[in-house]
């Protein structure tokens, strides 16, 4: 698979996420956030594991992500309400203080002053452990595993690394230059594409939030779940706080989305 095939693939998600949001709205689902969440990571999973296939994109033959590996966990992450949501339920209760606090260490810091520092995202194995009572593990942060990696953004899900020495000597270096395949990040875009389109049709604002600033707003508030409703209801919430200053807007997105459909019809 090729470029028109990644055109062809990315558009399907689109399509298909797109609808999956719209369709569970009109259902009048009582838990639609959960619905959105709990399906968008599915769908997230199928396509994570297509484009990560050697046939999808021959450049990912070589591609040497691996267990223990998570050099490229330590760049800003932007994610949409919906992939907050989801993040936000795979944190027991228990600990949401303390990623809440995680996450402000981390909101204070800039991309580049974060690289520099090699902050290491909250969630790697060697900063936290989900499991009440038990530590975080003993080791480098760039040796770590997800703790929450069946829920992690759609950001996370496009990162592929073909030379694993070009993360090692661009490590805590923000103007390095790292070689990641483009093919996989063209169907996980269509997908938040996908996402932002429905929910704009929702009602709903589609911005991108940076993930450490609204955990640490979310911790922060007496009633996170009230601010995820109030979101979905089309209010104005904290969580405007949070948004990813750069991060690509709706119209960019519909932009994408149109060249994709426009490439499908003409046949490529």
């Amino acid at each position: 698979m090729q470029v028109d095939d990644a055109i062809k693939l990315g558009f399907e998600a689109f399509e298909l996420v797109r609808g999956m949001l719209t369709s569970a709205r009109k259902a009048g689902q009582v838990s639609v956030l959960e619905a959105i969440a709990s399906d968008l990571g599915s769908v997230a999973d199928v396509y994570a594991a297509k484009v990560g296939s050697q046939a999808f994109d021959p450049t990912l033959a070589s591609h040497q992500c691996s267990d223990r590996c998570s050099y490229c966990c330590h760049l800003t992450v932007g994610c949409t309400v919906p992939e907050l949501y989801l993040l936000w339920s795979a944190i027991p209760e228990k600990l949401r203080k303390g990623v809440g606090q995680l996450a402000r260490d981390r909101k204070r810091m800039g991309e580049k002053e974060r690289c520099r520092q090699k902050m290491p995202c909250m969630f790697l194995d060697t900063v936290i452990s989900l499991e009440p009572g038990q530590p975080a593990k003993v080791g480098n942060s760039w040796e770590a595993n997800c703790t929450v990696y069946k829920s992690r953004p759609l950001a996370c899900r496009a990162m592929y690394a073909v030379r694993r020495d070009m993360c090692q000597q661009g490590f805590g270096k923000p103007d390095a230059h790292i070689a990641y395949p483009n093919l996989p990040r063209l169907p996980i875009q269509a997908m938040e594409a996908g996402a932002m389109a429905a929910l704009s049709e929702l009602g709903c604002e589609p911005y991108v939030v940076d993930m450490d600033r609204a955990l640490a707003v979310l911790a922060a508030d007496p009633d996170p779940q009230g601010v995820f409703k109030g979101w979905m209801l089309g209010h104005c919430t904290v969580l405007t706080k949070a948004r990813l200053k750069g991060a690509p807007k709706p119209e960019q997105l519909e932009r994408l989305v149109d060249n994709l459909r426009m490439s499908c019809s003409s046949g490529k």
